[in-house]
């Protein structure tokens, strides 16, 4: 028999029941597994402290794959009232069930177990320990999905399957199949917390609760036996809103769990998603861009990007971009082997930067799986990167630490091969605004290599420009500048140099009046221009920026005059490169 029923919020649902209705299930395991975690997240946008649960709860997710599911209930104090409005009738009676009216919100619970005392509740912060103990306990239910929705006429289908490897003590479960949705826009309060949830300004509210197809606490299932295989399909209509927040098909996800009772959630998964006559044949979405901390003497960045795949016709192995900066625009691919339907991937990646230059970098999204993205619609992010370094063959170095007011907030260290070879600071704190010159001479950085120098603020904000207009310098041993950093940082700021080892410390500077074109320069041979003032053998290398020299010298017999001499550039990778050129007198 079959029944129609209308629920809460305008969804139609259709449900059929089919014991025993295929002998060799296609969606399940018939092997007996262990549970699947499921975090039920009480939440708001009035909630301070959430984000930090949304962050907590997100990274689970990404330690576990298909391992880990949350639904995020937006209810009470901190939800009611709110636009959008993401309330639903169900959220009351679960933060009830939960125990967690005495402790308030951030809260939630993990497969409604209790861990702790008489409640299920459990606090945030305790999530990330308490949450993989129910990938040790054993289930004896089992459950598969696969769900689609028909874009022509809004309607979602969802096929379960239930297959039980032992049988329970318990005579009754119950199906629940919950509509959750991604990537709605609005405001969250302290969203600074969980940035990865912030674009364009707004904050992106992930899992959202929307409806249950099977209502409160599911449907219910007996007769329960080991070997029991039990499917249940579910049609709903899916209206073009919920409460006025568009109800946006790619954005949609099916997550389908098992309880006992209206506890114990002894299993769970997501369904598989299928769309049938989507507009596009993928929906990828560009979420943010930072940079990441890389330590190394050359001239490459590393960044994150976090990409949504919203939806795909067929699977994504490999995305192509482009990324626009101060050196042009460079080609990227990414590749992937778990970048299925609904989900994001935070993806990390080299790509050559301006070096002493807080650039601009713009990452745009060209091709999925080697076709053309035509999508417009969140298909690029930026984000500033910068590299403080450079090298000198010059030594000893000299570092000058130009302070603000408060220098007895700077100290710093000096580290190659991460050994600590000198230390420094803290310093004086001057009486009003103001700056003050730090000189002190690097006499542990001779050796060629790359050296990692770290300057810490104590206070966090770096050389405060409205307490004197200081900065960071490194000077060869001619008294010449290498790298100037403009003291704009937090509580650290790295720069990487390298010392290379190839010229005369005595050396004067040779009046070579040196030029390469192309600058820059990609898969040909690059040309030397300079200008001999005598006759002589000239010695030429170029060496990468951590000091190790790119493929054999070169020696170059010339007369006094112009000269042009041809760099061995074609088969260097991209990045930035240093030519040293060395006459007969060690110029």
């Amino acid at each position: 028999m079959k029944r129609l029923f209308s629920i809460g919020l305008g969804l139609l649902w259709l449900s059929g029941a089919a014991a025993m209705a295929q002998e060799t299930p296609t969606l399940v395991s018939t092997e007996a597994q262990n549970r699947k975690i499921l975090i039920e997240e009480f939440t708001g946008i009035g909630c301070g402290n959430c984000p930090r649960a949304h962050r907590t709860s997100n990274g689970i997710v990404a330690a576990y794959p298909e391992q880990a599911f949350v639904i995020n209930i937006h209810q009470g104090y901190y939800a009611k009232g709110q636009t959008p409005d993401l309330t639903t009738a169900y959220g009351d009676a679960l933060y009830e069930q939960s125990g967690a009216e005495d402790f308030g919100w951030p809260a939630g619970t993990i497969n409604r177990h209790v861990f702790e005392g008489d409640v299920m509740y459990v606090i945030d912060t305790k999530w990330a320990t308490t949450a993989p103990k129910v990938l040790d306990m054993p289930s004896y239910v089992n459950v598969g999905a696969k769900a689609s929705i028909d874009w022509a006429t809004r309607k979602l289908t969802v096929d379960v399957e239930i297959y039980y490897t032992a049988k329970p003590e318990a005579t009754t479960n119950y199906i629940n199949v919950a509509l959750l949705q991604d990537f709605i826009p609005g405001p969250q309060s302290g969203m600074a917390a969980n940035p990865a949830q912030i674009m364009d300004g707004q904050y992106s509210h992930m899992h959202a609760l929307r409806d249950f197809l099977t209502g409160q606490w599911g449907e219910e299932i007996t007769d329960l036996a080991a070997g029991k295989l039990i499917t249940r399909k579910f049609e709903a209509d899916l209206p073009e809103s919920i409460k006025d927040v568009a109800l946006k098909l790619e954005d949609l996800s099916v997550l389908v769990y098992i309880t006992e009772s209206h506890t114990e959630v002894m299993n769970a998964c997501h369904a598989e998603m299928t769309h049938i006559g989507a507009p596009s044949p993928y929906v990828v979405w560009m979420l943010n861009a930072e940079q990441l901390p890389y330590l190394a003497c050359d001239a490459m960045g590393k960044a994150q990007l976090r990409i949504a795949n919203k939806l795909c016709e067929k699977e994504i192995t490999s995305l192509q971009l482009e990324a626009v900066s101060a050196l042009g625009t460079q080609e990227i691919e990414l590749t992937t082997d778990n970048f299925r339907d609904g989900v994001n991937v935070a993806f990390e990646l080299m790509l050559p930067i301006s070096m002493n230059l807080r650039d601009k970098v713009t990452f745009r999204l060209t091709k999925v799986n080697g076709e053309a993205y035509t999508g417009t619609e969140h298909n690029e992010v930026e984000t500033t990167m910068v590299r403080w370094g450079g090298y000198t063959a010059s030594v000893p170095v000299t570092l000058d630490i130009v302070q603000d007011q408060f220098g007895n907030e700077i100290t710093w260290t000096l580290k190659k091969d991460n050994d600590t070879l000198q230390t420094g600071g803290p310093y004086r704190e001057l009486n009003n605004p103001g700056t003050r010159s730090n000189k002190v001479v690097l006499d542990t950085a001779k050796v060629p290599g790359c050296y990692v120098l770290t300057v810490y603020d104590q206070n966090h904000d770096g050389i405060h420009k409205d307490k004197g207009d200081g900065y960071i310098e490194l000077k060869d041993a001619a008294g010449e500048v290498f790298v100037q950093m403009d003291g704009v940082y937090t509580d650290s700021v790295q720069i990487c140099f390298a010392v290379t080892g190839v010229a005369n410390e005595n050396a004067t500077a040779a009046a070579y009046d040196l030029s390469i074109q192309p600058n820059p320069v990609s898969a040909v041979d690059a040309e030397l221009y300079l200008t001999a003032t005598q006759a002589e053998t000239l010695s030429v290398a170029v060496y990468s920026l951590s000091g190790v020299r790119m493929g054999e010298t070169r020696h170059y017999t010339v007369e006094a005059g112009a000269q042009r001499l041809t760099l061995p550039t074609a088969q260097l990778s991209a990045g930035l490169y240093i030519v040293i050129v060395n006459g007969e007198d060690g110029r």
